[in-house]
């Protein structure tokens, strides 16, 4: 998940704060367990208990930790994406490919292969009706099997 080759803008200051997010979710958890000290039982969010002021303490720092946790990601992913984008200000492909990367759309290299009726397609077109003839025929034949 936060790999270099999948998240090249994680730094390791980035690792530890996403690591210390976690121990402060933890902490939050552990004293949500806590039960509340009054025989009313109200909202924790109401409640003025001790037990009930330091979960509200903890999700709160929790909440705002995160916040500016995620802020720095994005600002590092920016920074990232923006120095990509400036190393190659001439190369227009090469600023198309970055930008189809960060769209999430990527070309394929390799086509698929299937074996049908003994004999190998490449067609996409071709796969896609043999995959619908046999998901819609399916179903008769398991009727006819169980019949």
């Amino acid at each position: 998940k936060r790999t270099a080759k999948s998240n090249p803008w994680i730094t390791a200051g980035l690792i530890t704060s996403i690591d210390r997010k976690h121990e402060l979710n933890d902490i939050w958890r552990k004293a949500d367990r806590e039960k509340c000290l009054n025989p009313a039982k109200p909202k924790r969010s109401d409640c003025l208990c001790e037990n009930c002021k330091n979960v509200e303490h903890h999700r709160l720092e929790f909440a705002n930790y995160r916040r500016s946790l995620n802020y720095l990601i994005n600002c590092a992913k920016r920074k990232y994406h923006g120095q990509k984008i400036s190393e190659c200000s001439g190369d227009s492909k090469k600023t198309w490919q970055i930008i189809n990367d960060l769209r999430g759309k990527k070309t394929r290299h390799i086509k698929p292969n299937f074996v049908i009726n003994d004999e190998r397609v490449t067609n996409r077109r071709v796969i896609a009706n043999e995959f619908n003839k046999y998901f819609a025929s399916l179903a008769s034949n398991l009727n006819e099997l169980y019949s």
